[in-house]
């Protein structure tokens, strides 16, 4: 058998390089052919949109809506701010060249993501930056960064966690920031739990070479002298927690503020002067004539030692937190402040007479501990929770503490020393928040049960009994007798023959009941409801009707006995929870 030959592998290895080649080359070519009408769909897509009313703003409006669109981003704490906003660039590539040639869109640094720090700086170029940091581990060199340009920032506002943290991140930075106009330092230790701990003190060279611009100044768990540059031009001053051997004296606190012409707002906490017993002269008075809000929280004494020496326009906010209230003179001097905050700018009127700001709602709350608080608006509040609207800040907002073992009088001293130096007489709306228990009954009489324009009241947090015994009182023996027994002795009277006698709170429309348990004995007598279809009763009688009733959050009431008041007032609101009965 011949064999057959054993043909060489070399040609069909080399014929298929060649082939390789001539795939590649053809593929390349039809990559090239892709890319080319890729570029062209790219040319017709950037043509078409280029036809688009958005392509056709002028640069200056496009970059105006690039920044609003960054600013609604960029509200709210700065461990939430992102770049959500970046997205702009990638929209289309005017968009994109715009956006990055604009310095304003880049300018409020964000520090949750670091690694853009260094790049935002670049192209804000040198427009005035905003630093807005909570310093943590991983931002600390993105902050220390930035603070190199402090020479073009216009807004600081730092937190650390610590006073030595604060203090290393100002170590190193330029004594002049020519630019600054806010300037916030917090520190996020609670010292509340740990009083002792060290505070930073901000240090007298800071900024010291040109800060000419500053206007707000806020520093939490900071120490600040009293005589520092900082202090000069401010509209704004916030300074909460400081050192008790930091604080100034009176002499110099008041040097300060009359520095501060265009003051509109001082927030001060456990900073005010502590020498209550200072040689400076009671006749010394600051007009800040500029002020809008003033808050003060530091011991009564401290807060009337200061309150004796301002006087602001009525128009400003008050809000007082006054710790451990038992001086009489304290109190006095400061309800005589908020007496003043109507008294100075009285209007004269034809017949001569000042007129005041009336209050037409009034909050009156009681807490836990030995504390109370008092709230004031100019406008008429409905204070339901059913509506599910917050109320808006008060303008008047007082608060006092007073040493656990002082019970005796102090509500009437406190509560009703308030109300008398305010101008109650077109008061429509009034709420009481855990508070009518501790109340005096004659005092709730005395100091609201004849206003001519009371028409809604609420009570929340704890039995309503004395309110309604004081709702059914007769004006002319509550005087004399205990009103707390009207609902034993006030039955419903239906063969009356004398004419039924005048009522407190006349013009009573609205009463709001929340949180109350409608079974306060606890024996199933369910007294809190008598007591109250009694007084709806007799307050029908005597003509003086309650118009509307509303139930909030009330425990141990049933849908039969909001069925039975139904019967006795023309509107009754109910939120229908049946709560605090027992299934067994």
């Amino acid at each position: 058998m011949q064999d057959t030959p054993i043909l060489s592998s070399e040609p069909q290895i080399q014929d298929f390089y060649e082939i390789q080649k001539t795939v590649d080359v053809a593929r390349r070519r039809i990559d090239q052919d892709i890319e080319r009408l890729e570029g062209a769909i790219r040319a017709l897509k950037s043509r078409r949109n280029s036809l688009a009313g958005i392509s056709r703003f002028p640069t200056e409006i496009l970059s105006r809506i690039f920044i609003c669109c960054a600013a609604t981003c960029e509200r709210g704490e700065p461990a939430q701010l992102t770049m959500d906003w970046v997205k702009v660039t990638h929209v289309s590539r005017h968009w994109r060249t715009v956006a990055i040639g604009c310095p304003r869109l880049w300018t409020t640094l964000v520090f949750t993501q670091p690694r853009w720090v260094e790049e935002m700086l670049k192209r804000s170029k040198m427009a005035p930056l905003v630093i807005d940091a909570r310093v943590g581990s991983k931002s600390t060199e993105a902050v220390q960064l930035a603070m190199d340009h402090i020479s073009r920032v216009r807004e600081l506002s730092i937190v650390c966690p610590s006073a030595s943290s604060l203090g290393k991140l100002f170590s190193s930075v330029p004594r002049a920031a020519p630019m600054l106009q806010i300037l916030v330092l917090s520190t996020t230790i609670n010292y509340y739990a740990d009083p002792f701990r060290d505070k930073y003190s901000i240090p007298t060279e800071l900024f010291s070479d040109d800060s000419s611009q500053l206007r707000r100044l806020e520093l939490i768990h900071c120490n600040l002298d009293w005589t520092s540059h900082l202090l000069k031009g401010l509209t704004h001053l916030k300074i909460h927690d400081t050192a008790p051997g930091t604080r100034p004296s009176t002499s110099l606190f008041l040097d300060v503020l009359e520095q501060l012409p265009t003051l509109t707002v001082l927030d001060l906490k456990d900073a005010l002067p502590s020498d209550g017993s200072s040689t400076v002269s009671h006749q010394r008075n600051v007009k800040l004539r500029s002020l809008t809000n003033l808050h003060l929280s530091d011991p009564g004494s401290d807060c009337a030692n200061a309150l004796r020496h301002l006087s602001v326009p009525s128009s400003a906010t008050l809000k007082l937190s006054c710790h451990i209230v038992v001086s009489d003179a304290d109190l006095s001097s400061i309800l005589t402040f908020v007496s003043g905050l109507w008294e100075s700018a009285a209007i004269v009127s034809s017949a001569a007479k000042p007129y005041k700001c009336p209050i037409r709602s009034l909050r009156i709350r009681g807490f836990g501990s030995p504390a109370l608080g008092l709230q004031a608006w100019p406008t008429v509040l409905s204070f339901q929770a059913l509506s599910g609207n917050p109320d808006p800040p008060p303008f008047i907002d007082l608060c006092f503490q007073w040493p656990s073992g002082i019970t005796l009088g102090i509500w009437d001293k406190i509560i009703g020393g308030a109300c008398a130096v305010l101008p109650l007489e077109q008061l429509a709306s009034l709420d009481f928040v855990s508070a009518i228990r501790q109340m005096p009954e004659q005092m709730l009489l005395r100091r609201f049960g004849k206003l001519a324009h009371l028409r809604s009241i609420r009570a929340s947090g704890l039995a309503i009994h004395m309110l309604l015994s004081a709702m059914i009182a007769e004006p002319s023996t509550a005087t004399s007798t205990n009103v707390s027994a009207n609902l034993s002795t006030q039955k419903l009277s239906h063969n009356r023959e004398e004419m039924p006698p005048a009522v407190f709170f006349p013009s009573l429309l609205h009463l709001i009941i929340e949180e109350t348990n409608f079974d306060s004995s606890c024996n199933g007598e369910y007294a809190e409801l008598e007591d109250l279809k009694a007084c709806l009763m007799e307050r029908y009688e005597r003509k003086a009707e309650v118009r509307k009733l509303t139930l909030s959050r009330c425990r141990r009431l049933r849908t039969e006995h909001v069925d039975e008041l139904r019967e006795l007032v023309v509107n009754v609101v109910w939120d229908g929870l049946e709560t605090g009965f027992t299934n067994f």
